[in-house]
């Protein structure tokens, strides 16, 4: 069981969230606030260990909240709620560890998924408490490396011996690796037996204390060990050796550069000076991007769309400067401005939700192209709904006369093959089929309302010949056309 703190000045959204853990017996014990002041008052009272928090309240925002929770608690796991696209908000509040940036009215089934995201994290920080001692100091050495609780160096000495210590940060990317087999595969790596931190979103910290293992190719090997034992792709960013007194600018650095995990589809190894001295100029700007990405949606090209979209997230990642949460607000944008034109089974605050949760610039671009083959399939229908109706007008007009699939093609500026395939999944004949059946049809309707001869009929339909005529009624109806006749006036 664990305690959640749910924090919101609207009491019946606090008591929506409560009754919902209650519904779906999810093992959280919940505390509620109506505003920051109360919720501080609480984390600092109460063991919490997941706050979900409204950005908007009376007397302060939810991301001075999280910041200051955080502090309170480093392994507070955080979700974000907000009725509106506060971006500028959610910007300071995920580099404190949000894992959901939840958007209001949220559907049941999005919120029960993102509590069990938050318990999940939660069961892998116990899996962490029972494995080596050291890991009972780790709320002390992230308070350290993030220079925040006032630790002492007599404190961390206690912790960490005095040598020199290699800080590096370790992502795996797409899914998890189980805990137990991590570790024991880090301690083997690194032995000696490094210090690990375990972070959300699938990142560790590593205290390597391996000096003669310490260099690209070393974690390049890393790298691929987990690719062939464990089938998956991790990424690694790692500073030089550095006294335990540097360890804070040293963490400082790889976290302003590792949002470049965010950038990365598969493994790899960065180190902070190669970072550092590696400031690439971009060939096209993000902004000029931008406008060709508006301008593909304004005239409906989606196939440039797509690919404008790719070179965005390419530049993106050739410069260190540019974030995760920044790709995720110009992506939120630019969904924006697919709504403003198209409508979508998902709504914009679903799929923004998506946006923000995601955890690699492919996600993301995945999640565009997915929009587009919907636009695709949307359009593509409406497309061949206008060509049979058009096809259909035409029969209606002309079937009298010698007309034929090529003859409605060559109107229509299509291939006969393309509409004769068209004909055949929409209304499930062939044009010779439905042609022939129209005619019949008109046929029948002349026979019963007028006195006309079969052989005016035959002709006013499209038939020359009356013999054919009589033999494909017959075939369809099985009588003759002076029968049906007959048979109609009785």
């Amino acid at each position: 069981m664990y305690n959640i703190l749910i924090v919101d000045d609207d009491f019946r959204d606090c008591k929506g969230i409560c009754n919902t853990i209650k519904k779906f017996r999810l093992p959280l014990c919940s505390f509620t606030a109506e505003c920051g002041t109360e919720a501080l008052s609480i984390l600092r009272r109460e063991k919490i260990n997941i706050l979900i928090t409204d950005i908007k309240m009376p007397d302060m925002l939810g991301t001075k909240l999280a910041e200051e929770a955080k502090a309170i608690n480093p392994q507070l796991v955080i979700i974000l709620v907000s009725a509106h696209k506060d971006f500028q908000y959610a910007q300071s509040a995920i580099s404190f560890g949000a894992i959901k940036y939840l958007l209001k009215p949220y559907f049941i089934d999005e919120l029960v998924a993102t509590l069990n995201d938050a318990i999940r994290i939660c069961n892998l920080q116990q899996e962490i408490k029972s494995t080596p001692p050291v890991s009972a100091n780790n709320s002390i050495i992230l308070n350290y490396l993030n220079d925040k609780g006032n630790v002492s160096i007599e404190q961390i000495s206690n912790i960490i011996p005095n040598e020199k210590i290699q800080l590096i940060v370790m992502r795996v990317l797409k899914q998890p690796i189980p805990l137990d087999k991590l570790y024991q595969q880090l301690d083997e790596f690194f032995a000696p037996q490094p210090f690990i931190i375990s972070l959300q979103n699938s990142e560790y910290i590593i205290l390597n204390r391996n000096t003669k293992n310490s260099d690209q190719k070393y974690f390049e090997a890393l790298v691929n060990l987990f690719l062939e034992k464990f089938h998956m792709e991790i990424c690694i960013t790692y500073s030089p050796f550095t006294e335990v007194s540097g360890l804070p600018n040293e963490y400082k650095r790889i976290r302003q550069i590792s949002e470049y995990f965010f950038f990365a589809s598969t493994g790899l190894v960065v180190s902070t000076g190669e970072i550092a001295s590696n400031h690439k100029d971009d060939h096209l700007s993000v902004d000029m991007l931008m406008d060709k990405i508006y301008l593909f949606i304004d005239i409906g090209n989606y196939t440039e769309f797509v690919s404008s979209v790719s070179l965005l997230f390419n530049s993106l990642k050739q410069n260190s400067h540019f974030s995760s949460l920044y790709a995720k607000c110009i992506s939120s944008n630019i969904l924006n401005r697919l709504y403003k034109k198209h409508k979508f089974e998902e709504s914009e605050q679903e799929i923004i939700a998506k946006i923000f949760s995601s955890s690699s610039a492919d996600e993301i671009v995945a999640l565009f192209k997915e929009i587009i083959d919907e636009i695709s399939a949307e359009s593509n229908k409406a497309d061949t709904h206008r060509l049979i109706s058009k096809s259909l007008s035409i029969i209606e007009t002309d079937y009298m006369n010698d007309i034929s699939l090529e003859y409605i093609a060559e109107k229509l500026y299509i291939s006969p093959s393309y509409l004769s395939r068209l004909f055949k999944k929409e209304i499930g004949k062939t044009f010779i089929e439905f042609l022939k059946e129209y005619r019949l049809k008109k046929a029948c309707e002349l026979l019963k309302n007028t006195n006309l001869r079969v052989t005016e009929i035959s002709k006013m339909v499209g038939y020359d010949s009356s013999s054919y005529f009589n033999t494909i009624f017959h075939k369809f109806y099985n009588t003759t056309p002076a029968q049906f006749r007959e048979k109609g006036n009785h």
